[in-house]
């Protein structure tokens, strides 16, 4: 199974897992828990309307999606965070779905890397 190297950019995750597989790998395994995590939560506060909450959850998955070199999904994160921060439900609304479809596609790519080494 090949990954999707436009999704997953190991040679930066390596970059920030000071070039070792296996510490990166750690990491990768983390990030898929814990992302899945964050997800189901970012849920129930997009629900609630709790746009601080949802915040530091999205940017959490922000800054692990870059620490393993998923960027494109970095910066969708990074997206969602500004507008949630600045309140912008319906804006979240609109686009926390592709988010999550996003997140979806990233952890594909993890299992494939994974699969591969």
């Amino acid at each position: 199974m090949a990954y999707n190297t436009e999704e997953l950019n190991v040679k930066e995750g390596l970059e920030y897992s000071m070039d070792s597989v296996d510490f990166y790998k750690e990491i990768l395994e983390t990030y898929l828990e814990e992302t899945a995590d964050q997800i189901k939560q970012m849920d129930l506060y997009l629900d609630s309307e709790n746009m601080p909450e949802y915040a530091t959850l999205v940017h959490a998955v922000k800054s692990g999606s870059r620490l393993i070199g998923a960027m494109k999904l970095g910066d969708e994160a990074f997206d969602l965070e500004q507008k949630s921060k600045a309140g912008d439900v319906e804006y979240i609304r609109s686009h926390h779905d592709a988010l999550k479809a996003h997140v979806d596609v990233v952890f594909e790519a993890i299992k494939g890397y994974m699969a591969e080494i």
